[in-house]
């Protein structure tokens, strides 16, 4: 947005300043993250650590007593990841399909009050997933807590030990994309800012 300003420092009378709404702004801002490229990429992926998840989870179903709720932590949570991939699969096409097809104001209309569906249903689901991911860490570092052990099947404190191990670096590796993507939204709030 350019202005002419006078030598004073005042805007002429005859001048009109057209500024965009702060909301639209917002959104605008978000159909340019959705049409980045590494979704492609992110997407996959995804998908890949969904299905590492589902494969230990019911592949040794009821293989833990100790802490059967690991198994169902482990599927709820390769769920909720699947709705958010979903939801990331929608706002890029919303993005490159909707938004970008024409300069319609019924499409960009349409395509907006998506984006902010989208935006707010992802929002909501983030929240379950991470405070999943909490519940998750109670379970599976609690059966580490109560001597889980993985040679004799008999006893309570069995848990197959190919599952737990997987369980505990699929925990890790949670947190440490959650961490990830933590810092690169304050470095990138941060570094915008200063600029």
């Amino acid at each position: 947005m350019e202005l002419n300003v006078a030598h004073n420092g005042e805007i002429p009378k005859n001048t009109t300043v057209v500024t965009q709404p702060p909301d639209t702004r917002r959104i605008d801002k978000c159909f340019r993250f959705y049409g980045r490229k590494f979704h492609l990429i992110g997407i996959p992926i995804g998908l890949v650590f969904v299905a590492i998840h589902l494969k230990f989870a019911i592949q040794y179903l009821g293989q833990c007593p100790i802490q059967p709720m690991i198994n169902i932590y482990m599927i709820v949570h390769a769920s909720v990841d699947l709705l958010l991939i979903l939801l990331n699969i929608i706002a890029v096409i919303n993005t490159r399909c909707i938004y970008g097809s024409t300069g319609n104001d019924n499409n960009i209309s349409l395509a907006r009050r998506l984006m902010l569906f989208t935006i707010i249903f992802t929002l909501i689901v983030t929240l379950f997933n991470f405070a999943w991911l909490i519940a998750g860490s109670v379970w599976v570092f609690g059966a580490k807590s109560n001597g889980v052990q993985g040679d004799s099947p008999t006893l309570s404190t069995y848990c197959q030990s190919d599952f737990y191990k997987a369980a505990v670096v699929l925990l890790i590796v949670n947190y440490a994309i959650h961490g990830l993507i933590i810092l690169l939204v304050i470095s990138r709030r941060t570094c915008c800012k200063k600029q």
